[in-house]
């Protein structure tokens, strides 16, 4: 469960909201998301760049199991490739990272 009223936010609001939490706050990382880090070969200076920086273009998908909006953050790594991030909004200051892919 979240505390933050994603119902009603539009995916662009929710992106700058990300970006700003990923810059200000705290980002904890799934074990799926670590898992899928090294298998995947990124790191997290990788997955804070993707946050920091990138859109969300689609609206969330509400994940029943765990009761929370997943957004997708599509942006750059640090080397410039395209890649997506999975996350959840927490609160007003902590992103769950839950995975992260090629795009």
């Amino acid at each position: 469960m979240t505390d933050y009223d994603t119902e009603r936010v539009s995916p662009k609001e929710a992106g700058l909201k990300i970006n700003e939490i990923s810059r200000l706050g705290y980002i904890t990382p799934t074990p799926h998301l670590s898992k899928r880090m090294g298998e995947r070969h990124y790191d997290f200076q990788d997955l804070e760049q993707i946050l920091s920086f990138g859109k969300v273009k689609k609206p969330p998908e509400y994940d029943e199991k765990h009761g929370q909006w997943k957004y997708k953050v599509e942006g750059n790594t640090i080397d410039g490739e395209k890649a997506t991030a999975v996350v959840a909004i927490l609160s007003h200051n902590e992103i769950l990272g839950i995975t992260i892919m090629d795009k």
